[in-house]
């Protein structure tokens, strides 16, 4: 066991031997960003790799903008070689003798930004999946549920032994531990006996669990260019745990002729944090039959024997209130197949597999009793219920039971593990063309108190965590309105809420009606987040842009707009035809410029500059920190703290007061008259101020200009950019600035924003 200078608990499966990579978010960070798990912790590779963490790591310093991404597709398609420089590194980086102690073990400052404790984080699905096949791997689970079809003479089909059998799944469900599951509904067989056999529509009453791994593709291969098996490994990036939710009597119905449909299709759950394929090769171990056996075709018999692994696998349900136990136990040699057969097999007919394309094994069970990864095995179909340990019992999952799956390798103080991946199932109320207020069949009712009128989503939040309590809001654009006090009514397994004021109709539209149906939870109150809680809200005020398609200063309060959604309307003004000179104009800005914002308030009562229900911003970088003081938590676009605010300020200011004046129209006509060349100025002028702004931002960029988190700088840097395009500018020559523009250009806000893309902009030009 190798010692590191960072506490880490023995039974932490993030050991020093481990290092796993994943995606996260914090509260001060919104924007995902690549980090590692050690201990207790996470490392922000964003963070630190900006503080010049991989500055003794020279391999990886033409790729350092990996670490700035949203996903971990871009660090896995550099390979195996560059994955395990990496690790090694940063296990450099956390050993107690590091020789890089100056990098991370005496930097306290660093330590503070880029250390985060596991319990501060938010988890993301690590690489984006493009597609996901689940194959059916393990020997013995296919054995029993063949068993239970067909009987044990002919459970396995007569192809199972010869080749890796698997299905194409559906990878835009597939979600990151923790993710709440919504029990689904389709066409089921209420009678399997009857003759004719008609289905009903209902709620899956046998809903089910899959215990599996899965590896994640890290280089792809080419369009009819199979991967030879002895290579496939140097395709995989690693592996997660896997729970493939199933619904049994869905899938009875459906699966005959093509397989698993709708019973596979609604969510699959996994760990997220990815294991390399190097931590995990002190563990190789032989599967249920040797990878070099003689009856397997040549293009799947790989030259070593032990192709699999020896990793331990667990499966803990718990139901609501009650107490965790343990239901199966398993080892990932019980797969008959290892990944890389699975990759060759794939590939044989020259289909091309993706970075990020996601493998699943199939559901890992043992042969033993106590063994199996699934309930449908474990209940023999339902027939044997289940024992819990509060002496309840179970058959299928039930509404409120949380399940828990774990997988680890190696012995304590050195495990190599995927973490606790915990999934909630519950069902949820969505589609009521009207709910009623009065509720049929009652068993027991109790008055939940109101909170505190004006209320902020905080406090609220701590009411909700603290007491458990439910209340109903009405959500509508602009605000969220308490219509409470709530009475709750409790059935068996099923919380059904009921507001206790009537309405004129007596019902209620669903599609403004949030209700919890279940205790509350962190995630539940994100939704509320910038909402002012209040018997009477306070409604937005409306807003009208005035214009002009080419203008950088209009493009950016288009941007800021979109990114914090407010609707806005514009009103279009064309400085080619000089519309800007016109009376109507120079009375809302006499600079005769644009862009102008005009506020709208509700009431004369509300506005601080006099009787006017209206205020006129006509300057763009007052309309932004108008927008920002009013609407804060709205998509903040300014950092929490006053030395980071006065960071983005002056970089503002860098391309507002020191590039921007020279790129308007009046200055250019001006420059013309006297007899200069205009664009050469202009170029000239935005060079030197973007070599200014790299300059800055080269120390303090994340994903963005100052951090992970799109800023103020940021909104003001893109439409300088398209500007700078028109004049020739290399944006190359700036790397930093060049990365946050491409990065800002995949956001939607963005590209609704784009000059091409506006009403006013002329149809040559889009």
């Amino acid at each position: 066991m190798t010692a590191s200078w960072l506490q880490i608990p023995p039974s932490s499966p993030f050991s020093l031997a481990n290092i796993p990579f994943g995606i996260i978010s914090t509260a001060s960070t919104s924007s995902p960003v690549p980090a590692i798990a050690i201990g207790d912790y996470a490392l922000n590779l964003s963070a630190f790799a900006s503080a010049n963490g991989f500055s003794q790591l020279p391999a990886i310093h033409p790729h350092l903008d990996v670490f700035h991404q949203r996903t971990l597709n871009a660090f896995a398609a550099l390979g195996r070689p560059v994955h395990r420089q990496v690790r090694e590194y940063l296990q450099a980086i956390f050993k107690a003798d590091t020789p890089y102690p100056q990098l991370l073990k005496d930097n306290a400052a660093l330590q503070k930004e880029a250390l985060i404790p596991l319990t501060q984080v938010t988890n993301h699905v690590p690489l984006q999946i493009g597609d996901y096949t689940d194959f059916y791997a393990g020997l013995h689970h296919a054995y029993n549920v063949g068993v239970l079809f067909r009987g044990p003479d002919n459970a396995l089909q007569p192809n199972y032994k010869h080749l890796p059998v698997g299905y194409h799944g559906r990878a835009s469900s597939i979600v990151p531990s923790g993710t709440p599951i919504v029990r689904p509904s389709g066409q089921i067989l209420a009678n399997p006996t009857a003759d004719p056999k008609v289905p009903i529509f209902s709620p899956c009453k046998r809903l089910d669990i899959e215990l599996e791994l899965a590896a994640f593709i890290s280089k792809g291969n080419k369009l009819g260019e199979p991967i030879p098996v002895d290579q496939a490994e140097d395709h995989i990036f690693g592996l997660v745990l896997m729970n493939d939710w199933s619904a049994r009597d869905i899938q009875a119905w459906e699966y005959v002729p093509l397989g698993p449909f709708n019973a596979k299709n609604f969510a699959t759950t996994i760990s997220p944090w990815v294991v390399l394929i190097d931590a995990l090769e002190p563990f190789r171990a032989q599967g249920l039959e040797p990878g070099n056996r003689e009856t397997l075709l040549p293009y799947l018999r790989e030259k070593k024997a032990a192709n699999g692994y020896d990793i331990r696998l667990e499966v803990e349900l718990k139901n609501a209130g009650g107490k965790p136990t343990r239901i199966a136990t398993s080892n990932a040699r019980n797969l008959l197949f290892s990944f890389a057969q699975m990759v060759a097999h794939h590939t044989i007919t020259g289909c091309n597999l993706n970075t990020g394309d996601l493998l699943g094994s199939g559901t890992i069970s043992g042969k033993e009793p106590g063994t199996q990864g699934s309930l449908l095995e474990h209940t023999k179909g339902g027939k044997q219920p289940i024992t819990l340990a509060d002496g309840s019992t179970r058959v299928f999952l039930e509404d409120g039971d949380e399940v828990t799956l774990r997988a680890v390798a190696g012995e304590e103080g050195s495990y190599v593990g995927f973490g606790e991946r915990i999934c909630y199932e519950f069902n949820r109320l969505v589609s009521y063309d009207k709910f009623s207020l009065y509720p049929p069949d009652i068993t027991a009712a109790e008055s939940i108190p109101s909170p505190t009128e004006q209320t902020k989503h905080s406090h609220l939040r701590h009411s909700l965590l603290n007491n458990n309590n439910y209340y109903y809001y009405m959500l509508t654009a602009d605000h969220v309105l308490y219509l409470g006090p709530v009475l709750v009514y409790r059935r068996p397994s099923t919380v059904f809420e009921y507001i206790s004021q009537s309405t004129s109709s007596g019902h209620l539209n669903p599609s403004i009606l949030y209700y919890f149906n279940r205790h509350i939870h962190y995630t539940d109150i994100c939704i509320l987040e910038g909402y002012s809680m209040a018997t009477t809200a306070q409604p937005l005020p409306t807003f009208d842009l005035h214009t002009y398609f080419r203008s950088s200063c209009s493009a950016r309060l288009r941007i800021a707009l979109n990114l914090k959604g407010i609707p806005y309307n514009p009103v279009f003004v064309h400085l080619l035809k000089d519309e800007q000179f016109s009376e109507a104009h120079r009375a809302l800005n006499p600079s005769l410029s644009v862009p102008v914002l005009v506020v709208h308030k509700q009431s004369a009562g509300n506005n601080e500059a006099g009787s006017s229900s209206s205020l006129v911003i006509p300057q763009s970088l007052a309309a932004l920190e108008y927008l920002e003081e009013i609407l804060p938590d709205r998509r903040p676009l300014l950092p929490s703290g006053p030395d980071k605010r006065a960071l983005v300020r002056t970089l503002m200011n860098i391309l507002a007061a020191d590039v921007q004046p020279v790129t308007n129209l009046r200055i250019q006509k001006r420059v013309r008259s006297l007899g200069a060349d205009a664009t050469v100025l202009a170029r000239e002028t935005t060079q030197a101020g973007f070599a200014a702004y790299e300059a800055l931002v080269s120390r303090t960029a994340g994903i963005f200009s100052v951090g992970d988190d799109i800023t103020l700088a940021d909104v003001c840097l893109v439409p300088a950019a398209w500007s700078a395009a028109r004049l020739d500018v290399d944006i190359a020559a700036y790397p930093t600035i060049a990365r946050i523009v491409a990065r800002m250009e995949d956001e939607e806000a963005v590209k609704k924003a784009h000059w091409r893309n506006q009403p006013d902009t002329p149809e040559k030009l889009r």
